[in-house]
């Protein structure tokens, strides 16, 4: 039988399971963009039991909303570089 992940009071995930998924996810990531075409995680954070499988498809997903959002419910500050603004004086 699978582990289920146990929820704080309020609903939420406690942030070690929320930092443990954010570390599969960035791997995934990385995984993906250096050419793995399927990956799949087992969540530590459930003792093994529930797993994630991302494909080539997910990579702007993971990138642009998923690991954004485990990032925010971490509270892990992460800079984004922007693209610089061009000035000119005179």
């Amino acid at each position: 039988m699978a582990a289920k992940l146990t929820l704080l009071p309020d609903g939420s995930v406690p942030r070690e399971a929320v930092l443990a998924m954010l570390a599969e996810a960035r791997h995934a990531l990385h995984q993906l963009s250096i050419g793995r075409s399927v990956v799949s995680t087992q969540h530590s954070s459930t003792g093994g039991g529930m797993g994630t499988t991302f494909t080539q498809a997910d990579r702007k997903w993971l990138a642009e909303t998923y690991i954004p959002d485990l990032e925010r419910q971490a509270g892990v500050a992460v800079l984004r570089r922007r693209r610089a603004i061009g000035v000119r004086f005179g």
